[in-house]
């Protein structure tokens, strides 16, 4: 049985659906021992490390149920690969299957793929997890942890690892964290990035210079690229690793650093902020435009939550309204045609 301790296990001990994992299972390092939350501006934050600055509240928990919907919106499953990880999840006797959602935040990923594979044991890793998931199920155990301090309990355990926006914003050293990663992975497992750039982009998918905070919105356009930079810039300064451009190209050459990865799989897409791409048909206006609009209601939210970072950078209230009033509205005006660029990344590691 999968029983809570203060020392992670070597490994992912045996285990059955007939005597399953306990509820709410907390697992953390004793070297971050301490509260787990703090509060700062109105919102809740993680304790656990200063590197990754965004909320770990209800609001935030909400943001993340969305941008959920709209990473299933683009691939249509719960992640790129299709029927490969079905193949390496599918059951086999006397093997037990594990996946590990690193950065696992409100956990509605973890939650379905335990639910899509209840022979799988599922486990979710964040410095905040959500705890109080309704009808938790008994495959899925949460742990408070800390990604950038390695994970050397499971080295060898995993058959799938999914790291959803957590590479760009909440770790040190991407190199060494994917290093660790395959270190995690069992021989023929497969690894799952998802993660944004932090400039936006225009219609013609040029970078949009951010708004001088000398201007006022609507004299002055620019203001959501204004926001990112500051934010980009705090979020570095903090000790995380930004990607300002290439974002494919980059996490492409840190999976293949590891030795190991060596043909990872690229889909590069842009998001558009707001319903304003025309397709070439209808139901691919329809499609693309339901995406700008959760990606819209993403964005607004996104911005709000930056308050508390763009204030450590030094901004008065007064110039923090003013950039989110002007990214407001931006997007809802329309004013601005806006893309982010995303990248979903996968690689097997040979067996």
């Amino acid at each position: 049985m999968f029983m809570p301790t203060r020392r992670p296990p070597l490994c992912i001990p045996n285990m059955s659906v007939n005597h399953p994992p306990p509820r709410h299972g907390c697992i953390y390092r004793s070297s971050r021992e301490g509260p787990f939350l703090r509060e700062s501006d109105g919102r809740v934050f993680n304790a656990q490390n200063d590197v990754y600055y965004l909320p770990a509240d209800d609001v935030e928990f909400d943001r993340l149920a969305l941008q959920h919907r709209i990473h299933y919106h683009i691939l249509g499953s719960l992640y790129p690969g299709g029927d490969l990880v079905d193949r390496i999840l599918a059951p086999e006797w006397g093997v037990e299957k594990a996946v590990l959602d690193v950065g696992c935040g409100a956990c509605h990923w973890a939650v379905e793929m335990a639910l899509k594979f209840p022979h799988v044991h599922v486990i979710g890793v964040d410095l905040a997890p959500r705890t109080n998931i309704p009808e938790q199920p008994p495959n899925l155990r949460l742990e408070f942890d800390d990604a950038n301090l390695g994970f050397p309990h499971y080295h060898g355990c995993f058959d799938v690892i999914h790291c959803r926006s957590i590479v760009t914003v909440g770790i040190h050293d991407r190199d060494q964290f994917f290093q660790e990663m395959e270190r995690c992975l069992r021989p023929g497992g497969i690894i799952i990035v998802i993660d944004g750039e932090m400039p936006t982009l225009n219609h013609n998918r040029q970078r949009i210079p951010p708004a001088p905070m000398d201007g006022n919105y609507p004299q002055t356009r620019g203001w959501m690229a204004r926001i990112m930079f500051e934010a980009s810039q705090d979020f570095a300064a903090r000790g995380a690793s930004p990607i300002f451009y290439d974002i494919a190209g980059v996490l492409f050459q840190s999976l293949v650093a590891t030795g190991a990865f060596f043909n990872p799989v690229i889909q590069l897409m842009y998001l558009p902020l707001g319903p304003w791409p025309v397709g070439n048909t209808e139901a691919e206006t329809r499609w693309i435009q339901q995406l700008g609009e959760m990606m819209r209601q993403n964005g607004l939210e996104f911005t709000r939550s930056l308050r508390p970072t763009l204030k450590h950078r030094g901004f008065s209230d007064e110039d923090v309204d003013k950039m989110l009033f002007g990214a407001e509205r931006e997007m809802l005006d329309l004013s601005v045609w806006m893309y982010t660029r995303w990248v979903y990344i996968y690689a097997v590691k040979p067996r």
